[in-house]
Protein backbone atom coordinates (compact mmCIF):
# COMPACT_ATOMS: atom_id res chain seq x y z
CA UNK A 1 0.00 0.00 0.00
CA UNK A 2 3.01 2.18 0.98
CA UNK A 3 4.49 1.46 -2.32
CA UNK A 4 1.23 2.64 -4.53
CA UNK A 5 1.02 5.99 -2.36
CA UNK A 6 4.17 6.54 -3.72
CA UNK A 7 3.82 5.60 -6.54
CA UNK A 8 0.12 7.92 -7.41
CA UNK A 9 2.59 11.28 -8.07
CA UNK A 10 -1.17 12.95 -9.63
CA UNK A 11 -2.73 13.01 -6.25
CA UNK A 12 -0.58 15.79 -5.25
CA UNK A 13 -0.93 17.82 -8.15
CA UNK A 14 -3.39 20.67 -7.77
CA UNK A 15 -7.13 20.68 -9.14
CA UNK A 16 -6.01 23.17 -11.90
CA UNK A 17 -3.17 20.92 -13.06
CA UNK A 18 -4.83 17.94 -13.80
CA UNK A 19 -7.98 20.05 -15.31
CA UNK A 20 -4.88 20.79 -17.87
CA UNK A 21 -3.78 17.36 -18.21
CA UNK A 22 -7.36 16.04 -19.14
CA UNK A 23 -8.21 18.70 -21.48
CA UNK A 24 -5.58 17.23 -24.15
CA UNK A 25 -7.82 13.84 -24.08
CA UNK A 26 -10.51 12.89 -26.56
CA UNK A 27 -13.70 13.62 -24.94
CA UNK A 28 -14.29 9.99 -24.47
CA UNK A 29 -11.11 9.35 -22.68
CA UNK A 30 -11.59 12.67 -20.92
CA UNK A 31 -15.27 11.35 -19.08
CA UNK A 32 -14.20 8.56 -18.14
CA UNK A 33 -11.46 9.92 -15.46
CA UNK A 34 -14.62 10.43 -13.49
CA UNK A 35 -14.86 7.03 -12.80
CA UNK A 36 -11.49 7.12 -10.72
CA UNK A 37 -12.01 8.75 -7.81
CA UNK A 38 -15.14 11.32 -6.09
CA UNK A 39 -12.04 13.83 -6.74
CA UNK A 40 -11.75 13.24 -10.29
CA UNK A 41 -15.51 13.08 -11.01
CA UNK A 42 -15.45 16.64 -11.94
CA UNK A 43 -12.49 17.99 -13.49
CA UNK A 44 -13.33 17.15 -17.09
CA UNK A 45 -15.98 19.30 -16.77
CA UNK A 46 -13.89 22.29 -16.19
CA UNK A 47 -11.60 21.78 -18.82
CA UNK A 48 -13.43 23.86 -21.45
CA UNK A 49 -12.57 21.63 -24.40
CA UNK A 50 -14.13 19.48 -27.01
CA UNK A 51 -11.70 16.91 -28.47
CA UNK A 52 -12.99 14.49 -31.28
CA UNK A 53 -10.96 11.63 -32.45
CA UNK A 54 -12.09 8.65 -34.73
CA UNK A 55 -9.56 6.50 -33.04
CA UNK A 56 -11.27 6.28 -30.06
CA UNK A 57 -14.41 4.81 -32.15
CA UNK A 58 -12.72 1.54 -33.73
CA UNK A 59 -12.07 1.10 -37.29
CA UNK A 60 -15.59 0.44 -38.16
CA UNK A 61 -17.29 2.42 -40.99
CA UNK A 62 -17.79 5.95 -41.49
CA UNK A 63 -21.70 5.56 -41.05
CA UNK A 64 -20.90 3.37 -37.34
CA UNK A 65 -18.91 5.94 -35.99
CA UNK A 66 -20.28 9.05 -36.74
CA UNK A 67 -23.60 8.20 -34.44
CA UNK A 68 -21.17 8.03 -31.37
CA UNK A 69 -18.82 10.54 -32.08
CA UNK A 70 -20.98 13.43 -32.53
CA UNK A 71 -23.51 12.17 -29.63
CA UNK A 72 -20.55 11.96 -27.64
CA UNK A 73 -19.87 15.79 -28.91
CA UNK A 74 -23.68 16.89 -28.07
CA UNK A 75 -23.37 15.31 -24.42
CA UNK A 76 -20.24 17.12 -23.97
CA UNK A 77 -21.60 20.49 -25.09
CA UNK A 78 -24.39 20.23 -22.69
CA UNK A 79 -22.42 19.03 -19.46
CA UNK A 80 -19.02 20.86 -20.26
CA UNK A 81 -19.25 23.96 -17.86
CA UNK A 82 -19.05 27.32 -20.45
CA UNK A 83 -17.45 29.22 -22.06
CA UNK A 84 -16.22 26.14 -24.25
CA UNK A 85 -12.58 27.51 -25.86
CA UNK A 86 -11.59 24.70 -27.91
CA UNK A 87 -12.80 22.17 -30.13
CA UNK A 88 -10.43 20.12 -32.16
CA UNK A 89 -11.95 16.98 -34.58
CA UNK A 90 -9.39 15.00 -36.01
CA UNK A 91 -10.57 12.64 -38.32
CA UNK A 92 -8.50 9.53 -39.56
CA UNK A 93 -9.61 7.23 -42.72
CA UNK A 94 -8.94 5.66 -45.74
CA UNK A 95 -10.27 7.77 -48.47
CA UNK A 96 -11.66 11.15 -48.37
CA UNK A 97 -15.20 10.14 -49.72
CA UNK A 98 -15.07 7.97 -46.25
CA UNK A 99 -13.92 11.42 -44.09
CA UNK A 100 -17.38 13.29 -45.84
CA UNK A 101 -19.75 10.38 -44.99
CA UNK A 102 -17.97 10.63 -41.46
CA UNK A 103 -19.13 14.52 -41.03
CA UNK A 104 -22.02 14.04 -43.08
CA UNK A 105 -21.41 16.16 -46.37
CA UNK A 106 -20.75 15.18 -50.31
CA UNK A 107 -18.54 17.23 -52.87
CA UNK A 108 -20.19 14.83 -55.18
CA UNK A 109 -24.30 15.60 -54.77
CA UNK A 110 -26.28 15.67 -58.09
CA UNK A 111 -29.91 15.28 -56.71
CA UNK A 112 -31.02 15.66 -52.93
CA UNK A 113 -31.94 12.30 -52.80
CA UNK A 114 -27.78 10.85 -53.70
CA UNK A 115 -26.49 11.20 -50.19
CA UNK A 116 -29.17 9.95 -48.23
CA UNK A 117 -29.57 6.74 -45.77
CA UNK A 118 -30.50 3.72 -47.93
CA UNK A 119 -33.34 2.44 -45.42
CA UNK A 120 -35.47 5.66 -44.97
CA UNK A 121 -34.23 7.79 -48.23
CA UNK A 122 -33.98 10.63 -45.80
CA UNK A 123 -31.01 12.87 -45.73
CA UNK A 124 -28.01 12.40 -43.32
CA UNK A 125 -27.85 15.04 -41.22
CA UNK A 126 -24.23 17.67 -41.67
CA UNK A 127 -23.31 16.46 -38.60
CA UNK A 128 -20.12 18.98 -38.46
CA UNK A 129 -22.20 22.06 -39.86
CA UNK A 130 -24.64 21.53 -37.30
CA UNK A 131 -21.62 21.30 -34.34
CA UNK A 132 -20.04 24.09 -35.53
CA UNK A 133 -23.50 26.20 -35.16
CA UNK A 134 -23.81 24.83 -32.12
CA UNK A 135 -25.19 27.90 -29.50
CA UNK A 136 -22.44 26.51 -26.88
CA UNK A 137 -19.43 27.51 -29.00
CA UNK A 138 -20.30 31.04 -29.80
CA UNK A 139 -17.09 32.12 -27.56
CA UNK A 140 -14.70 29.31 -29.49
CA UNK A 141 -10.88 30.68 -29.05
CA UNK A 142 -9.52 27.31 -30.88
CA UNK A 143 -10.80 25.36 -33.90
CA UNK A 144 -8.47 22.18 -35.39
CA UNK A 145 -10.16 20.31 -38.13
CA UNK A 146 -7.75 17.99 -39.44
CA UNK A 147 -8.57 15.09 -42.05
CA UNK A 148 -6.13 12.48 -42.00
CA UNK A 149 -6.51 10.07 -45.16
CA UNK A 150 -4.18 6.92 -46.70
CA UNK A 151 -5.37 7.84 -50.47
CA UNK A 152 -3.72 11.30 -51.00
CA UNK A 153 -5.46 11.67 -54.26
CA UNK A 154 -9.04 10.74 -53.72
CA UNK A 155 -10.31 14.02 -53.50
CA UNK A 156 -9.05 17.91 -53.77
CA UNK A 157 -10.71 18.74 -50.00
CA UNK A 158 -12.88 17.20 -47.10
CA UNK A 159 -14.86 20.09 -45.91
CA UNK A 160 -15.76 23.14 -47.06
CA UNK A 161 -15.52 25.76 -44.05
CA UNK A 162 -17.58 28.97 -44.61
CA UNK A 163 -15.13 31.60 -42.45
CA UNK A 164 -18.49 34.08 -42.12
CA UNK A 165 -20.38 31.38 -39.60
CA UNK A 166 -17.19 31.31 -37.08
CA UNK A 167 -16.63 33.08 -33.72
CA UNK A 168 -14.52 35.51 -35.66
CA UNK A 169 -14.63 38.31 -32.54
CA UNK A 170 -13.32 35.64 -30.18
CA UNK A 171 -11.36 32.75 -32.30
CA UNK A 172 -7.73 32.76 -31.31
CA UNK A 173 -6.23 29.60 -33.26
CA UNK A 174 -7.27 28.38 -36.30
CA UNK A 175 -5.79 24.86 -37.32
CA UNK A 176 -6.96 23.37 -40.64
CA UNK A 177 -6.25 20.16 -43.10
CA UNK A 178 -7.99 19.13 -46.16
CA UNK A 179 -10.35 22.25 -46.28
CA UNK A 180 -11.69 24.36 -48.78
CA UNK A 181 -12.03 28.29 -47.54
CA UNK A 182 -13.81 30.86 -49.99
CA UNK A 183 -14.09 34.24 -48.15
CA UNK A 184 -17.33 36.27 -48.15
CA UNK A 185 -17.59 39.14 -50.45
CA UNK A 186 -17.17 42.18 -48.52
CA UNK A 187 -20.46 44.33 -46.81
CA UNK A 188 -22.76 43.01 -43.89
CA UNK A 189 -21.76 39.27 -43.96
CA UNK A 190 -17.71 39.89 -44.00
CA UNK A 191 -16.01 37.98 -41.85
CA UNK A 192 -13.58 39.35 -39.12
CA UNK A 193 -10.54 37.71 -36.81
CA UNK A 194 -9.71 40.89 -34.45
CA UNK A 195 -8.26 38.88 -32.51
CA UNK A 196 -6.78 35.37 -34.26
CA UNK A 197 -3.19 35.04 -33.97
CA UNK A 198 -2.11 31.35 -34.82
CA UNK A 199 -3.22 30.34 -38.80
CA UNK A 200 -2.61 27.00 -40.30
CA UNK A 201 -3.64 25.73 -43.52
CA UNK A 202 -2.34 22.16 -44.27
CA UNK A 203 -2.92 20.88 -47.85
CA UNK A 204 -5.95 23.11 -48.12
CA UNK A 205 -8.01 24.83 -51.23
CA UNK A 206 -7.87 28.62 -51.13
CA UNK A 207 -7.72 30.72 -53.72
CA UNK A 208 -5.01 33.63 -53.92
CA UNK A 209 -7.26 36.41 -53.71
CA UNK A 210 -9.24 34.51 -50.56
CA UNK A 211 -6.33 33.79 -48.67
CA UNK A 212 -5.07 37.58 -49.39
CA UNK A 213 -8.51 38.31 -47.80
CA UNK A 214 -8.23 35.93 -44.85
CA UNK A 215 -5.15 36.97 -43.60
CA UNK A 216 -5.96 40.54 -44.15
CA UNK A 217 -8.98 39.80 -41.76
CA UNK A 218 -6.78 38.78 -39.24
CA UNK A 219 -4.65 42.67 -38.57
CA UNK A 220 -3.25 40.86 -35.26
CA UNK A 221 -1.95 37.68 -36.79
CA UNK A 222 1.53 36.93 -35.27
CA UNK A 223 1.89 33.06 -36.87
CA UNK A 224 0.85 31.59 -40.59
CA UNK A 225 1.68 28.41 -41.58
CA UNK A 226 1.31 27.04 -44.89
CA UNK A 227 2.02 23.84 -46.55
CA UNK A 228 0.66 22.09 -50.17
CA UNK A 229 -1.59 25.03 -50.69
CA UNK A 230 -3.91 24.31 -53.58
CA UNK A 231 -5.19 27.72 -54.87
CA UNK A 232 -7.30 26.86 -57.60
CA UNK A 233 -5.13 28.24 -60.29
CA UNK A 234 -2.70 25.53 -62.14
CA UNK A 235 -0.45 25.94 -65.17
CA UNK A 236 -1.81 23.61 -67.75
CA UNK A 237 1.48 22.14 -68.97
CA UNK A 238 3.03 21.51 -65.39
CA UNK A 239 -0.12 21.16 -63.25
CA UNK A 240 0.91 23.16 -60.55
CA UNK A 241 0.62 26.64 -58.52
CA UNK A 242 4.13 27.67 -60.20
CA UNK A 243 3.94 31.23 -61.23
CA UNK A 244 1.05 32.46 -59.14
CA UNK A 245 1.93 35.52 -56.86
CA UNK A 246 0.55 35.99 -53.58
CA UNK A 247 0.64 39.11 -51.55
CA UNK A 248 0.79 38.96 -47.60
CA UNK A 249 0.07 42.14 -45.69
CA UNK A 250 0.88 40.73 -42.14
CA UNK A 251 1.91 44.36 -40.22
CA UNK A 252 1.72 42.11 -36.44
CA UNK A 253 3.38 38.92 -37.78
CA UNK A 254 6.61 37.02 -36.23
CA UNK A 255 6.84 33.76 -37.77
CA UNK A 256 6.03 32.33 -40.92
CA UNK A 257 6.16 29.02 -42.28
CA UNK A 258 5.44 27.83 -45.99
CA UNK A 259 5.79 24.17 -47.65
CA UNK A 260 5.16 22.99 -51.40
CA UNK A 261 3.09 25.68 -52.26
CA UNK A 262 5.07 26.79 -55.55
CA UNK A 263 3.82 29.92 -55.50
CA UNK A 264 5.30 33.81 -55.75
CA UNK A 265 5.42 35.11 -52.79
CA UNK A 266 5.46 39.06 -51.86
CA UNK A 267 5.05 39.46 -47.75
CA UNK A 268 5.05 42.57 -46.00
CA UNK A 269 5.51 41.37 -42.18
CA UNK A 270 7.89 44.38 -41.11
CA UNK A 271 7.96 42.48 -37.36
CA UNK A 272 8.98 39.14 -38.92
CA UNK A 273 11.51 37.24 -36.48
CA UNK A 274 11.09 33.48 -37.85
CA UNK A 275 10.81 32.39 -41.39
CA UNK A 276 11.27 29.05 -43.21
CA UNK A 277 10.46 28.08 -46.60
CA UNK A 278 10.99 24.32 -47.87
CA UNK A 279 10.00 23.22 -51.48
CA UNK A 280 10.86 23.84 -55.17
CA UNK A 281 13.38 26.71 -56.39
CA UNK A 282 10.93 29.69 -56.41
CA UNK A 283 11.07 33.59 -55.68
CA UNK A 284 9.89 35.05 -52.79
CA UNK A 285 10.61 38.78 -51.70
CA UNK A 286 9.98 41.03 -48.46
CA UNK A 287 8.72 44.04 -49.47
CA UNK A 288 9.00 45.67 -45.90
CA UNK A 289 11.79 45.43 -44.20
CA UNK A 290 12.04 42.34 -41.44
CA UNK A 291 14.86 44.12 -39.41
CA UNK A 292 13.61 41.89 -36.27
CA UNK A 293 14.58 38.71 -38.47
CA UNK A 294 16.43 36.31 -35.97
CA UNK A 295 16.37 32.78 -37.78
CA UNK A 296 15.44 32.22 -41.46
CA UNK A 297 15.59 28.19 -42.88
CA UNK A 298 15.27 28.11 -46.14
CA UNK A 299 15.47 24.20 -47.79
CA UNK A 300 15.48 24.74 -51.68
CA UNK A 301 14.50 20.72 -52.64
CA UNK A 302 13.78 20.52 -56.37
CA UNK A 303 13.87 22.31 -59.33
CA UNK A 304 11.06 24.00 -60.87
CA UNK A 305 12.43 27.26 -63.12
CA UNK A 306 12.83 26.66 -67.01
CA UNK A 307 16.27 28.19 -67.56
CA UNK A 308 19.44 26.91 -65.45
CA UNK A 309 20.82 30.62 -65.63
CA UNK A 310 17.73 31.91 -63.85
CA UNK A 311 19.17 30.03 -60.59
CA UNK A 312 21.60 31.83 -59.29
CA UNK A 313 19.64 35.24 -59.49
CA UNK A 314 16.50 33.29 -58.22
CA UNK A 315 18.67 32.31 -54.98
CA UNK A 316 20.24 36.01 -54.19
CA UNK A 317 16.84 37.95 -54.76
CA UNK A 318 15.68 35.62 -52.14
CA UNK A 319 18.24 35.95 -49.65
CA UNK A 320 18.00 39.71 -50.23
CA UNK A 321 14.98 39.40 -48.21
CA UNK A 322 16.49 37.65 -45.35
CA UNK A 323 19.32 39.55 -44.83
CA UNK A 324 18.95 40.73 -41.42
CA UNK A 325 18.93 37.25 -40.10
CA UNK A 326 21.54 36.68 -37.69
CA UNK A 327 20.58 33.12 -38.15
CA UNK A 328 20.57 31.62 -41.72
CA UNK A 329 20.31 27.89 -43.01
CA UNK A 330 20.44 27.97 -46.74
CA UNK A 331 19.50 24.13 -48.21
CA UNK A 332 20.21 24.01 -51.94
CA UNK A 333 20.10 20.85 -54.80
CA UNK A 334 23.41 21.67 -55.93
CA UNK A 335 26.20 24.33 -54.15
CA UNK A 336 26.52 25.05 -58.44
CA UNK A 337 23.28 26.40 -58.07
CA UNK A 338 24.09 29.46 -55.56
CA UNK A 339 27.34 30.79 -58.13
CA UNK A 340 26.66 33.90 -59.98
CA UNK A 341 28.39 34.91 -63.15
CA UNK A 342 31.54 37.37 -62.77
CA UNK A 343 29.38 39.67 -64.08
CA UNK A 344 26.68 40.43 -62.05
CA UNK A 345 27.83 39.28 -58.95
CA UNK A 346 27.66 43.34 -58.26
CA UNK A 347 24.53 43.55 -58.52
CA UNK A 348 22.87 40.68 -57.26
CA UNK A 349 25.01 39.40 -53.97
CA UNK A 350 24.15 40.82 -50.38
CA UNK A 351 25.58 41.55 -47.32
CA UNK A 352 24.62 39.68 -44.14
CA UNK A 353 25.65 42.49 -42.00
CA UNK A 354 24.33 40.69 -38.72
CA UNK A 355 24.31 37.07 -39.43
CA UNK A 356 26.62 35.25 -36.88
CA UNK A 357 25.16 31.56 -37.26
CA UNK A 358 25.65 30.40 -41.42
CA UNK A 359 24.22 26.66 -42.15
CA UNK A 360 24.74 25.47 -45.97
CA UNK A 361 23.46 22.07 -47.33
CA UNK A 362 24.21 21.15 -50.75
CA UNK A 363 25.74 18.44 -53.47
CA UNK A 364 28.94 18.68 -54.83
CA UNK A 365 29.35 17.49 -57.95
CA UNK A 366 32.46 14.99 -59.05
CA UNK A 367 32.36 16.84 -62.48
CA UNK A 368 32.45 20.51 -61.54
CA UNK A 369 31.58 21.49 -65.21
CA UNK A 370 31.59 25.12 -65.62
CA UNK A 371 31.24 26.08 -62.27
CA UNK A 372 33.21 25.65 -59.17
CA UNK A 373 31.74 24.94 -55.62
CA UNK A 374 34.64 26.65 -53.75
CA UNK A 375 32.61 30.07 -55.86
CA UNK A 376 30.03 29.21 -53.88
CA UNK A 377 31.69 29.27 -50.96
CA UNK A 378 33.95 32.43 -51.41
CA UNK A 379 30.20 33.88 -52.47
CA UNK A 380 28.52 33.35 -48.86
CA UNK A 381 32.45 34.10 -46.68
CA UNK A 382 32.30 37.63 -48.89
CA UNK A 383 28.69 38.07 -48.10
CA UNK A 384 28.74 36.66 -44.40
CA UNK A 385 32.07 39.07 -42.32
CA UNK A 386 30.80 38.82 -38.85
CA UNK A 387 29.69 35.26 -38.76
CA UNK A 388 31.13 33.24 -35.58
CA UNK A 389 29.86 29.86 -36.78
CA UNK A 390 29.96 28.24 -40.08
CA UNK A 391 28.47 24.37 -40.91
CA UNK A 392 28.59 22.54 -44.36
CA UNK A 393 26.85 19.41 -44.81
CA UNK A 394 28.14 18.30 -48.46
CA UNK A 395 26.84 16.07 -50.07
CA UNK A 396 28.28 13.73 -53.01
CA UNK A 397 26.84 12.72 -55.98
CA UNK A 398 23.54 14.35 -56.10
CA UNK A 399 22.18 14.98 -60.28
CA UNK A 400 22.65 18.57 -60.88
CA UNK A 401 20.62 20.89 -62.71
CA UNK A 402 23.38 20.50 -65.23
CA UNK A 403 23.83 17.02 -65.52
CA UNK A 404 19.79 16.61 -65.11
CA UNK A 405 19.75 18.71 -68.22
CA UNK A 406 22.36 16.49 -70.33
CA UNK A 407 21.00 13.20 -68.88
CA UNK A 408 24.31 11.84 -67.90
CA UNK A 409 25.18 10.54 -64.47
CA UNK A 410 27.58 7.94 -62.78
CA UNK A 411 26.52 4.38 -62.32
CA UNK A 412 26.13 3.00 -59.10
CA UNK A 413 29.23 0.59 -60.26
CA UNK A 414 31.11 3.81 -60.33
CA UNK A 415 30.56 5.23 -58.14
CA UNK A 416 31.54 2.04 -55.43
CA UNK A 417 34.51 2.00 -57.42
CA UNK A 418 35.98 5.09 -57.05
CA UNK A 419 34.89 5.14 -53.17
CA UNK A 420 37.07 1.49 -53.37
CA UNK A 421 40.40 3.10 -54.70
CA UNK A 422 39.85 6.02 -52.28
CA UNK A 423 39.79 3.97 -49.15
CA UNK A 424 42.39 1.36 -50.46
CA UNK A 425 44.68 4.54 -51.49
CA UNK A 426 44.33 5.72 -47.85
CA UNK A 427 45.20 2.87 -46.42
CA UNK A 428 48.25 2.14 -48.18
CA UNK A 429 49.42 5.50 -48.30
CA UNK A 430 49.40 6.73 -44.92
CA UNK A 431 53.00 9.06 -45.06
CA UNK A 432 52.90 13.21 -44.49
CA UNK A 433 53.57 13.33 -48.84
CA UNK A 434 50.64 11.95 -49.62
CA UNK A 435 48.68 13.46 -47.30
CA UNK A 436 49.69 17.15 -48.54
CA UNK A 437 46.16 19.26 -49.78
CA UNK A 438 46.11 21.02 -52.61
CA UNK A 439 44.48 24.20 -52.34
CA UNK A 440 41.19 25.26 -53.65
CA UNK A 441 41.44 27.73 -56.63
CA UNK A 442 38.42 29.64 -55.90
CA UNK A 443 39.55 30.45 -52.40
CA UNK A 444 43.17 30.31 -52.36
CA UNK A 445 44.62 33.66 -52.36
CA UNK A 446 41.57 35.02 -51.26
CA UNK A 447 40.95 37.05 -47.99
CA UNK A 448 37.49 37.30 -45.91
CA UNK A 449 36.76 39.85 -43.26
CA UNK A 450 34.88 36.58 -41.72
CA UNK A 451 38.04 34.98 -41.02
CA UNK A 452 38.63 37.53 -37.79
CA UNK A 453 35.21 36.43 -36.65
CA UNK A 454 34.79 32.61 -37.27
CA UNK A 455 35.14 29.91 -34.38
CA UNK A 456 33.52 27.20 -34.58
CA UNK A 457 33.42 26.06 -38.05
CA UNK A 458 31.62 22.17 -38.82
CA UNK A 459 31.96 20.01 -41.60
CA UNK A 460 30.19 16.81 -42.33
CA UNK A 461 30.18 14.91 -45.72
CA UNK A 462 31.18 11.45 -46.88
CA UNK A 463 34.82 10.99 -47.18
CA UNK A 464 36.39 9.36 -50.45
CA UNK A 465 39.88 10.42 -50.78
CA UNK A 466 41.89 12.62 -48.59
CA UNK A 467 42.39 15.31 -52.23
CA UNK A 468 39.31 15.93 -52.35
CA UNK A 469 37.38 19.48 -52.43
CA UNK A 470 35.84 18.48 -48.85
CA UNK A 471 39.48 17.94 -47.07
CA UNK A 472 41.00 21.00 -49.07
CA UNK A 473 38.04 22.64 -47.63
CA UNK A 474 38.72 21.78 -43.98
CA UNK A 475 42.88 22.78 -44.87
CA UNK A 476 41.36 26.20 -45.68
CA UNK A 477 39.64 27.13 -42.85
CA UNK A 478 42.50 25.67 -40.22
CA UNK A 479 45.18 27.44 -41.94
CA UNK A 480 43.36 31.01 -41.95
CA UNK A 481 40.74 31.43 -39.64
CA UNK A 482 42.21 33.57 -36.74
CA UNK A 483 40.63 32.92 -33.86
CA UNK A 484 39.04 29.27 -34.25
CA UNK A 485 38.40 27.64 -31.17
CA UNK A 486 36.49 24.31 -32.95
CA UNK A 487 36.73 22.51 -35.80
CA UNK A 488 34.69 19.91 -35.87
CA UNK A 489 34.91 17.15 -38.87
CA UNK A 490 31.84 14.18 -39.81
CA UNK A 491 33.13 11.77 -42.44
CA UNK A 492 29.69 9.73 -41.89
CA UNK A 493 31.28 7.19 -40.08
CA UNK A 494 33.50 5.88 -42.37
CA UNK A 495 36.40 5.71 -39.46
CA UNK A 496 39.05 8.20 -41.51
CA UNK A 497 38.51 11.32 -39.03
CA UNK A 498 42.31 10.50 -38.03
CA UNK A 499 43.48 10.87 -40.82
CA UNK A 500 41.85 14.29 -41.44
CA UNK A 501 42.50 15.58 -37.95
CA UNK A 502 46.31 14.89 -38.00
CA UNK A 503 46.00 16.65 -40.59
CA UNK A 504 44.36 19.62 -39.78
CA UNK A 505 46.63 19.94 -36.66
CA UNK A 506 49.83 20.45 -38.65
CA UNK A 507 47.79 23.37 -40.44
CA UNK A 508 47.21 24.75 -37.39
CA UNK A 509 50.88 24.63 -36.20
CA UNK A 510 51.66 25.55 -39.45
CA UNK A 511 49.49 28.33 -39.84
CA UNK A 512 50.72 29.64 -36.39
CA UNK A 513 53.87 29.41 -37.35
CA UNK A 514 53.99 31.83 -39.98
Amino acid sequence: MAGAAAADRFSGLPDAVLVRVVSFLPVRDAARTAVLSRRWRPLWLHTGTLNLDTRSYGRGYAYEIREPLFRDAGVALRRLLPPVRSLSLLARRDTGKECQELIGVSSYRRSPWEYCNPMTLAPVPRYLDDLLADPALRRLEELRLRFEIEDKQSLRYIYELRPEALPGHTLRALDLACCRIEMPAAGAGAAAFPRLVSLRLDRCSVPVHDLEALTGAAPNLATLRIENLDTFFYDPESDTNYGVRLALHCPNLTALHMADTYLLADVAAPRLRSFSYRGAYTEFTFTADATNLTRADVEFSSYSVSEEQELPILIWRCLRSLRHAKMLKLSVVSLEDIVLDKGTQGEHLVVFQSLEHLQLEGAVQSDHGTKDPADAIAALLQCCPVIHELQLRLKKDRWSYSERRRGRRKSEFQVSMDLFKGRRSMLNNDDDSYLRVADLQGLSGCWFNCLHHLKIVKLQFKLKELDSFEVSLAKFFAENCKVLEKMQIDDGKQNFLDHINRRIEGWRLNANLE
